[in-house]
């Protein structure tokens, strides 16, 4: 039985909720103030995070051979999953270009994430 939009949302927010435990837990308490810990550059974890979504697409794209696609088809799914990693770089890449202008100001944005 599939979850409605209501629901959905729902476990949207309970796993919100669990992130921002899991960053205060990693990071402290400053983690979860409006700015965050103001140590680490916000902008470059954040497109890590987008950069990261493709590979996921990836993966999901190749899982599907081997589910059962109920009443979507798969071409709709790939279709949604494509959209998803396209508009992942987009956002990646405009947010490195706003990152990169704070940068050119001489705005200094914190440590970047090791990879």
């Amino acid at each position: 039985m599939m979850r409605n939009d209501d629901e959905l949302r729902a476990d949207l927010d309970t796993r919100a909720a669990a992130l921002t435990v899991r960053a205060e837990t990693k990071y402290g308490p400053t983690a979860i103030s409006p700015k965050g810990d103001e140590r680490f550059d916000v902008f470059d974890y954040c497109i890590n995070e987008l950069a990261g979504v493709p590979r996921y697409v990836e993966m999901m794209l190749n899982r599907l051979d081997d589910m059962d696609m109920g009443p979507i088809t798969k071409e709709q799914i790939c279709s949604i999953l494509s959209l998803v990693g396209k508009t992942a770089v987009i956002q990646a890449l405009e947010l490195h270009r706003v990152r990169e202008s704070l940068i050119g100001h001489g705005n200094q944005l914190g440590v970047i994430e090791e990879l």
